[in-house]
């Protein structure tokens, strides 16, 4: 499995369990709701009202309970050890230290440019204090698994999260760029090497499983598609001769944009749009026409 798959897994196993304020994944059993500070439990009085053995109802065993056998999380606790289980760090003893804790990430952003494809951080800052007020695990689906009434799955837009982070490491190689956007080619680029040896596309960015090598001067096709390394070094998905692989930007040229032709009815769109602006403007039929003829003649002398 990968580390975001560990990482979501590790979230699953915990639906349905109880949310405690300060809790790190704790069993929920009597001693351990017993210990917690009462400066805590009076600042959050669900963690006696929700426990059938300390809420005065009588109950003498935790038969029945709901929670019985379970743990117990906050939403920075379910984070930390969710992305602690795929074998990452996550330093911080609340949401606002996670997420101001450089080390804890390849990339930061705000939540409308999260990649909807990554499973990844999500977290939601208070508008009066600055102060990240909750957290959650973004599983890469659109949904969020979180502690909060317990451990619950929701849509993400559900949360009114703010921003997203990628954990160091969770990605070999952080994908930040058209992530979502259907692959395309977008143009060309001519193979500039320091020698006359080529450019090897690469299987993958890291350099591993050499596809073909490319000799210096030759154009290959290029992709909407560009991951960038650690050390930042930008590789993009490229094509030479019906070939695909990831070729190091820096050994490209400027990319040369692919010139589409218009269609007949892009261009009797195109035609209307002028009549409809002239007309618009206070031009008779006949006027709107002519103008049309005139963008018609300036297309065809191109």
């Amino acid at each position: 499995m990968t580390p975001a798959d560990t990482m979501t897994a590790f979230c699953v196993d915990q639906l349905g369990c109880r949310y405690v304020f300060g809790s790190l994944g704790q069993s929920c059993i009597l001693a351990y709701l017993q210990s917690i500070r009462p400066s805590t439990l009076a600042a959050h009085p669900t963690i006696i009202g929700g426990c059938q053995r300390l809420n005065g109802t009588g109950a003498l065993s935790c038969d029945g309970c709901r929670y019985n056998g379970r743990r117990c999380w906050d939403c920075r606790g379910l984070v930390r050890l969710a992305v602690n289980a795929a074998g990452l760090p996550m330093r911080g003893s609340g949401a606002t230290d996670q997420w101001g804790t450089a080390t804890n990430w390849d990339l930061q952003g705000d939540i409308a440019d999260i990649p909807m494809r990554l499973a990844c951080i999500v977290y939601r800052r208070q508008k009066r204090t600055g102060r990240m007020e909750h957290t959650a695990v973004y599983l890469g689906d659109g949904t969020t698994i979180e502690a909060g009434a317990g451990v619950i799955r929701r849509a993400l837009a559900a949360g009114k999260w703010t921003h997203y982070g990628i954990p160091k490491g969770m990605y070999k190689w952080a994908e930040v760029y058209h992530v979502d956007e259907p692959i395309k080619i977008i143009g060309t680029a001519i193979i500039q090497t320091d020698g006359d040896a080529g450019l090897s596309l690469w299987a993958a960015p890291d350099k591993t499983d050499a596809v073909i090598k490319v000799r210096k001067g030759y154009t290959v096709d290029v992709y909407n598609r560009q991951v960038t390394a650690p050390n930042g070094a930008v590789f993009v998905w490229c094509m030479y001769n019906g070939k695909h692989g990831y070729a190091d930007s820096k050994y490209l040229s400027a990319v040369k944009p692919i010139v589409t032709e218009q269609t007949e009815t892009e261009k009797t769109i195109v035609l209307l749009n002028i009549m409809i602006d002239a007309i618009g403007a206070g031009a008779t039929a006949n006027q709107a026409i002519q103008q049309a003829a005139v963008a018609l003649r300036a297309h065809l002398t191109k």
